[in-house]
């Protein structure tokens, strides 16, 4: 009887672990996702937990790294007249990009040097949005749709 409350709190403890891991957000991602959230700024995103990984778009992988951006319909508007710059260049665990049916303008050719370093970009979705200019030279070869 002892042994199986043992392990049965073992095994509380380490799911725990397991949890926390999966939710812990890389710092210099958080950082940028904080810098995101100001360069569009919207009423709908509510990004002030300290574990990124459980904010509203974002999905984490269980090393913590954020792999999903996916803020479809959520009043963004851009800031300022680039559209992504270096400074989000962090995310560089990007498998899925949507930031579809928003009001985000601005130049896209001034953003390549962000969608260089997104090297495991599988989606990309910007339809439905207010973007001029074209993206050169992306280079992954996951990807599936622009």
């Amino acid at each position: 009887m002892a042994n199986a409350f043992l392990f049965f709190l073992l095994l509380i403890f380490s799911s725990n672990i397991i949890f926390e891991n999966i939710h812990a957000c890389n710092q210099s991602e958080r950082s940028s996702l904080l810098f995101f959230a100001l360069t569009f700024p919207s009423r709908q995103l509510n990004w002030t937990s300290t574990g990124c990984c459980n904010w509203e778009g974002i999905t984490c992988n269980q090393g913590g790294w954020i792999t999903h951006l996916q803020l479809p319909s959520k009043g963004l508007k851009l800031k300022e007249d680039i559209f992504l710059s270096s400074s989000h260049g962090n995310l560089t665990h990007l498998t899925h990009l949507n930031l579809s049916h928003n009001s985000v303008s601005g130049s896209l050719d001034q953003s390549t040097g962000f969608f260089l370093s997104l090297n495991h970009l599988e989606v990309l979705d910007l339809s439905y949005n207010l973007l001029s200019g074209e993206l050169y030279q992306l280079h992954s070869s996951n990807m599936l749709g622009i």
